[in-house]
């Protein structure tokens, strides 16, 4: 899986927020954006133990209700 968009960069735990679009529905909520695609989430942090984040998502609004 290639992640081509950068979300967000939080400077003082060091890591980016990477996010790749895939067919399906949200995790969270059951929608999809008007091509019926959501989002899948990775974050990389600079020490290079890049993890995924659970879930499909259609934002990152879900993708923090879903794990909060």
């Amino acid at each position: 899986m290639r992640y081509q968009i950068q979300t967000g960069r939080d400077p003082f735990a060091r890591q980016d927020i990477l996010k790749s679009s895939e067919p399906g529905k949200c995790s969270f909520c059951g929608s999809a954006n008007r091509y019926g695609k959501v989002w899948k989430y990775r974050v990389e942090p600079d020490t290079g133990r890049a993890f995924e984040i659970s879930g499909h998502f259609c934002g990152i609004g879900c993708v923090n209700a879903y794990h909060n």
